[in-house]
């Protein structure tokens, strides 16, 4: 499977940057990393940091060199200020979950659609469906299932 860390620089290799820092150093149209530090908290430093989109800019991820062949499922968590509703959905309009909020942390389960990874990759996309600051996503899991 595929671990990503969103938060932390270097522990995200599947998450994609619509810009580099020189075209947008406002992260107005690319993913910025945020640290919602709470004094005395006990979380794992992976739950404090997620990765944000803000203003209505998706937040995209992709995965190449999948079995095309295989199923696979997500284990997400999604945590981050602002009360974010979003949707998931695959590069080719596959939906993964209707609107929802953050999960705190907890990780919850989606299966991908088969024919999502027929090709060997997989692509999602997060869109705010509120009009708050921006969607975030703290870990996810590519995971596949065994037969």
């Amino acid at each position: 499977g595929f671990y990503d860390n969103l938060g932390v620089v270097g522990e995200q290799p599947h998450l994609l940057r619509q810009k580099t820092w020189q075209q947008d150093p406002g992260f107005v149209y690319s993913p910025i990393e945020w640290l919602d530090h709470k004094p005395g908290s006990d979380r794992r430093h992976s739950q404090l940091t997620h990765a944000t989109c803000r203003y209505g800019t998706p937040l995209l991820m992709r995965w190449e060199g999948l079995d095309r062949r295989a199923a696979y499922h997500i284990n997400v968590v999604y945590r981050g200020p602002f009360g974010p509703q979003f949707t998931c959905k695959t590069d080719d309009g596959h939906l993964i979950h209707a609107s929802r909020g953050n999960t705190d942390s907890t990780p919850v389960s989606y299966s991908i659609p088969q024919a999502a990874t027929s090709d060997g990759v997989l692509g999602l996309q997060w869109q705010l469906t509120n009009q708050v600051r921006g969607v975030s996503v703290t870990e996810i899991w590519l995971i596949k299932q065994q037969d």
